[in-house]
């Protein structure tokens, strides 16, 4: 998770260094010495995702030339704090502290819930997926594209959809029931995090709208516009279906990190749209 990046590059280390000042704690350690499922706890996979991600996109910027950089950023779920720091709205420290207490805030809310990946294959499985959703209880967490969605929500709910939904349906490896209203205990201690939180008015200059809400599916026009997506992301739905649209009017685009998972997600782009994965400095293009 950007280790590779952080033993080669003195810049990367520095940024490393920036964050676990802010977070109070070692994070390179966190991240190298914890256990599997210590660092698969929400509080510390989110910090972690987060400066890896921002890290590789904010180390290959410096090494390629200006009019090869992106015109704007998007970022899915936790990603949203990355693709912030990515466009100069939040330092790198300050965008990892945040990505922390989040996490925090997530982990600590009451009820046993969880999430359900649906496979969709058309548009009539599509609306039986949200028929099975509102039968238990559940919610839709995150649009995916047309090919998934992802269902959240009590326990007991997710079970009776799983029987259900048979095979197209797929438990994620979550604590929580995140992006639905069982997040919405944690609702007014976030927004207050967020309302605290300086974002740097100036990424807006000569009209410029670099950050596209992955909740609000529309492109910030201030500040404020960048904190409600931000507010919103704890018990509302991810819309990268509506991510991939706005993108499919570009020619070229880059997923830092670890891009498995979001690489999926592009497989129906358009043509003529070229996707890259940029992992420790490592590019793959789909």
């Amino acid at each position: 998770m950007g280790m590779r990046l952080l033993a080669k590059d003195p810049y990367v280390a520095d940024l490393f260094k920036q964050a676990s000042e802010a977070l109070g704690f070692d994070l390179p350690a966190l991240i190298t010495d914890s256990t599997e499922e210590k660092l698969a706890r929400t509080e510390n996979a989110q910090p972690a995702i987060v400066a890896s991600s921002a890290a590789g996109y904010l180390a290959w910027a410096r090494q390629s030339d200006k009019e090869d950089l992106p015109q704007w950023f998007a970022g899915h779920s936790i990603g949203a704090l990355s693709a912030a720091i990515a466009c100069g709205l939040l330092p790198f420290g300050q965008g990892v502290r945040l990505a922390r207490r989040r996490g925090e805030l997530m982990g600590s809310t009451p009820g046993q819930g969880g999430m359900l990946a649906v496979s969709i294959t058309t548009p009539e499985a599509r609306e039986r997926a949200l028929e099975i959703a509102s039968a238990h209880r559940l919610e839709v967490a995150a649009f995916n594209g047309p090919r998934q969605i992802v269902l959240s929500g009590p326990e007991d709910g997710l079970r009776q959809a799983v029987d259900t939904i048979g095979r197209r349906g797929t438990r994620l490896n979550v604590s929580h029931a995140f992006h639905s209203r069982m997040m919405q205990p944690a609702q007014e201690a976030w927004d207050q995090e967020i309302a605290a939180t300086a974002l740097d008015e100036s990424v807006f200059a000569a009209g410029v709208r670099p950050y596209f809400g992955c909740c609000s599916a529309i492109f910030a026009e201030d500040c404020e516009g960048v904190r409600e997506d931000l507010r919103m992301a704890l018990t509302k739905p991810v819309r990268w279906d509506a991510v991939i649209q706005e993108a499919s009017h570009c020619t070229s685009g880059y997923i830092f990190g670890d891009g498995r998972i979001l690489a999926r997600m592009w497989r129906d782009r358009p043509r003529h749209l070229r996707i890259a994965v940029i992992n420790d400095s490592h590019e793959e293009v789909l």
